[in-house]
């Protein structure tokens, strides 16, 4: 199953070692797929996480990749066209960029 994968989810696996959030994003039936944006977030609130889950930025950065392994990540270009699209039905103007992977070849 092809799912959008928010910095939420991710930010969520990495700060806890455990639960349903991991494990779902781990399962195998799950394909995730994440704007590049996701990016950017990650960056953004990495003193956050760390201070979340206890452990270091460092670590912290060790484990995105782990966690990136499971998502693609698409470059904006591919999802530009849709950003108008998505903005319409975003209930959030800071969410337009998920709306807008979630239409790439739905047109």
């Amino acid at each position: 199953m092809l799912v959008v994968i928010d910095a939420n989810i991710i930010f969520a696996t990495l700060i806890s070692s455990e639960g349903a959030t991991r494990d779902l994003l781990f399962s195998p039936e799950i394909e995730g797929i994440s704007p590049e944006f996701v990016l950017e977030e990650l960056e953004k609130y990495l003193p956050l996480i760390a201070k979340k889950s206890g452990c270091s930025e460092v670590d912290i950065k060790l484990a995105i990749p782990i966690i990136l392994s499971k998502i693609k990540v698409i470059p904006f270009e591919e999802y530009k066209d849709c950003l108008a699209k998505a903005e319409h039905l975003s209930p959030d103007a800071n969410d337009k960029e998920y709306f807008a992977v979630a239409f790439i070849n739905k047109d």
